[in-house]
């Protein structure tokens, strides 16, 4: 038989003797070669291989040694074991995620230390691809793809958010999409930097920063007053925003902001409007661009009020998206959206207009030109043969003579340049 391996991106295993992930082509890993791979937590996991790491530490796959059941451990990293504030979020995150209990979360079934003094947490290991790579292997997703997972997504938040928890990094690495039978499940992942809101406080510093400074978050999918460090106002409707995100990048394959710089990415989330979603697929849905136009609002109260009003239009799109699009003005959605905020397409359309206008001209310019020139030839015929009939004769006074000349081709230039006159 051969060794047993496995694909750091898709998380598949493989018996077979390949170098390469036949799905994403991601270099092959030899379970064998991981030496954790006999390592024991607490008694009781038995640690088979790393398959991701973050800020606080590493997420393994594990086996339950009671139960031989598939699990997944995050251990907070043994450098950080002696500081105070991060084992702090360690704990936070662990109590915070074992309040959660919903088929869309990740939820946590155990919590330990080992004899290391490295603590660790226990999670139901989700076997799926992250919507980061899901778009990074097949493109944007389908419509009807779209509105099966954002469904979920929104299902979960607004648990969460009941919950009185919001996320604070919601992105497509967070949001794992697992495949049961013929159905998609969605899992969130990763709140290890939520915090508690409408005042059930967990701890005096429930927003932490990193060593750096800088205010947690992953700058891409990063909240305006996430960006501007205003803490006051970080609530659900930053979920909403970085949710918005994810959508905004599963329907169209890109980010609303490109940027190359973390720092980049914060100013352009605080100051920039996002390109409309269209000006990149024209196919995506009108309605449903304004729903992630409106997700994606610089101040938090112009967004959807909650996850739950966001999913009842996506429920009436989805329904309606064959056809024509009707009953979505609900008080509380899109009867609030002031009018001006959604001219971005007739903006688009003026310019198209203008375009066309300023092409016209210069076709009927050059066309002009090209009539002149005929005009002006006809002229200059026309001039020859009056010229030729009124030569001088015998003793009239030449002068004279000059005078009617001149005349005469004004009265002619004058026929030509209105049209008024048939040169043969």
């Amino acid at each position: 038989m051969n060794k047993q391996i496995f694909c750091p991106v898709c998380k598949k295993e493989f018996s077979a003797d390949i170098k390469f992930c036949p799905h994403d082509g991601a270099k092959l890993i030899a379970l064998s070669e991981n030496k954790e791979s006999k390592i024991v937590l607490d008694g009781r996991y038995r640690v088979l291989y790393k398959i991701g790491e973050g800020g606080m530490g590493a997420v393994y796959k594990a086996i339950q040694i009671s139960t031989d059941k598939t699990v997944a451990i995050k251990v907070i990293s043994s450098s950080l074991t002696n500081d105070p504030d991060t084992v702090k979020r360690f704990q936070r995150e662990v109590r915070i995620q074992c309040s959660l209990d919903h088929p869309n979360i990740v939820t946590v079934i155990d919590f330990s230390k080992t004899r290391e003094g490295r603590y660790f947490f226990v999670m139901g290991y989700v076997e799926g691809k992250s919507v980061k790579n899901m778009i990074k292997e097949q493109g944007k997703f389908s419509l009807d793809s779209f509105y099966e997972l954002a469904s979920q997504m929104l299902d979960g938040m607004e648990y969460a958010h009941q919950k009185g928890i919001i996320h604070r990094d919601i992105k497509g690495d967070n949001v794992i999409v697992a495949s049961m039978g013929h159905q998609q499940i969605v899992k969130i992942l990763d709140f290890g930097i939520a915090k508690l809101w409408q005042g059930q406080e967990i701890s005096k510093d429930d927003t932490y920063q990193t060593q750096q400074g800088m205010v947690l978050g992953t700058p891409a999918y990063m909240s305006p007053e996430q960006a501007k460090g205003e803490k006051d106002k970080i609530g659900p409707g930053s979920d909403i925003y970085s949710l918005g995100i994810v959508f905004y990048q599963m329907l169209t394959g890109k980010l609303p902001f490109e940027s190359d710089t973390p720092w980049g990415y914060l100013h352009k989330h605080a100051t920039q409007p996002p390109r409309p979603l269209r000006l990149i697929d024209p196919s995506i849905p009108i309605v449903l661009e304004k729903m992630i136009m409106r997700c994606l609002e610089k101040k938090p109260k112009e967004r959807y009020p909650s996850a739950l009003l966001l999913k009842q239009d996506l429920t009436k799109v989805a329904g309606q998206s064959g056809g024509e699009i009707t009953q979505l003005a609900d008080r509380e959605t899109f009867e609030e959206i002031p009018p001006e905020r959604f001219w971005s397409g007739w903006k688009v359309a003026a310019i198209i207009l203008l375009l066309l206008v300023v092409v016209a001209g210069s076709l009927m310019r050059g066309c002009n030109k090209k009539e002149g020139k005929g005009k002006d030839s006809q002229e200059i015929g026309k001039k020859q043969k009056i010229e030729s009939q009124v030569e001088p004769e015998g003793d009239d006074d030449p002068g004279e003579k000059r005078r009617e000349l001149r005349r005469l081709l004004k009265q002619v230039r004058e026929a030509a340049r209105k049209g008024q006159i048939d040169v043969a």
